[in-house]
This record gives structure tokens, sequence and C-alpha cells, in this order.
């Protein structure tokens, strides 16, 4: 019985087709990865400008409710404003620092000094994976400087 023998041009092609799909099988997970990770992110600076805006306003008027001595007047607004930003698509809860990394609200947290100094000399939007054990694994706390007091 005679052995096929393949010629250089179809060892060629078959190598050629072999790496060919290695090749695109890679690409093709490669920008699967990068554009979820793209939407993923996408998705959180939407939500962290929903919440700024919900706050924003919040925090003007509690400012000046804080400043006439309503602090119960102050929690109330600000309570309202984490009520709507909850209604946003992955927020699961809001704290509010001052400036000296002293809560603001709820009030109820410790003091995060270190990540409150590094959002103010950042002044963006930066993301931070979660340390938080009740939050779950797979959170993601984003700082977002809203207004210096």
């Amino acid at each position: 019985m005679r052995q096929l023998r393949l010629s250089f041009l179809a060892k060629f092609t078959l190598l050629t087709l072999l790496v060919t799909g290695i090749t695109g099988a890679g690409l093709s997970y490669f920008l699967v990865a990068q554009h979820d990770a793209a939407v993923e992110a996408d998705e959180g600076v939407t939500a962290a400008g929903e919440v700024s805006a919900s706050f924003s306003g919040a925090l003007a008027k509690g400012a000046l409710r804080a400043h006439r001595g309503d602090a119960v007047g102050q929690r109330k607004i600000l309570a309202e404003a984490e009520s709507s930003a909850k209604r946003i698509q992955y927020v699961t809860s809001v704290r509010v620092f001052r400036s000296d990394g002293s809560e603001l609200y709820p009030g109820v947290g410790p003091a995060d000094v270190r990540d409150t100094r590094e959002t103010l000399q950042r002044g963006n939007l930066w993301l931070q994976q979660n340390r938080e054990p009740l939050l779950g694994d797979n959170a993601t706390v984003q700082w977002l400087p809203l207004v210096n007091d």
C-alpha cells in the first residue's frame, strides 16, 4: 500500500490554516474581553454621573440646612438623594465623606481619610476593588469628588 505524502504546498496550506484559526480565536477572545470591560466601565461612569447629579443639589441644600443648625433636615435631604441614587442600576449604597475624611452621610461608618484625600487629589472618578465583605466579591467601590467643603 502506498503512503500518502503531502507536498510542500499542501503542508504550507494546512499550517497557514491552523495558524490563522488559532490567531483568529485568540483575537476574538481578546476583543470580546476588551468590549466587556469597556461596557462595564461605561456603565460605572454613567451610574457615577447619575449619583453625582442626585447628590450635588442635595449637598448644597443640606449644607444650607446644616449652616442653619438643622441637622435633621440635612439628613432627610441626603436620605432622599440616596433613595433616588439607589434606583440606578448597579448602585447598592452611597456614603458621603467630608473633605477631612469623616463621614457625613449616613454618619454611622468610620472615617476614611486616606481614600478621601486620594479622591480630592485625583479630582476625578476612580475605582477600587471591593474591600468590604458585606458588599460581595464582585462589587466595585467608586470614589467621586462632589463638593469641597
